[in-house]
């Protein structure tokens, strides 16, 4: 069982934002790990952010539910974000923030589809990696 191409769309289209959302912040942690007084182990604070974001998309790229919920969460408060910030006027309609919206809702409605978690679950059945329905370990047919 293959993945459908538009599974990858989706998965490039996080690590993009990923890496947008995650741009300002590293940089002001950047910023403050160069100041003077900063505690030694305080510039290795990349090290488990980046475990943490390579664990996410291993896990989302298995199709592991708790990646693709955290994924699902993440790309929901981005658009609301988005939006939050459209209505109140700090961000300016351009139709570079339409892209981002429209891409997020897109994402978002494919992430959630009823036939998108169907296929999860089977995909991960077939691949042997869903070890809750593993009848060789609880000896039950499920």
């Amino acid at each position: 069982m293959k993945k459908p191409i538009s599974f990858y769309f989706v998965a490039v289209w996080c690590v993009v934002g990923f890496m947008i959302q995650l741009g300002p912040f590293t940089a002001a942690l950047q910023a403050y790990t160069q100041r003077p007084g900063t505690p030694p182990g305080f510039t290795l604070w990349p090290l488990p952010l980046l475990v943490a974001v390579g664990w996410l998309f291993f896990a989302f790229f298995q199709l592991k539910s708790v990646a693709r919920w955290i994924i699902t969460g993440w790309i929901s408060v981005w658009l609301g974000s988005v939006l939050l910030r459209l209505i109140d006027g700090s961000l300016r309609f351009s139709p570079f923030v339409l892209t981002i919206a429209a891409i997020n809702t897109a994402a978002l409605w494919y992430l959630c589809r009823p036939t998108f978690l169907r296929f999860c679950k089977a995909y991960r059945t077939d691949r042997g990696l869903d070890l809750r329905n593993d009848e060789s370990l609880t000896g039950e047919k499920v």
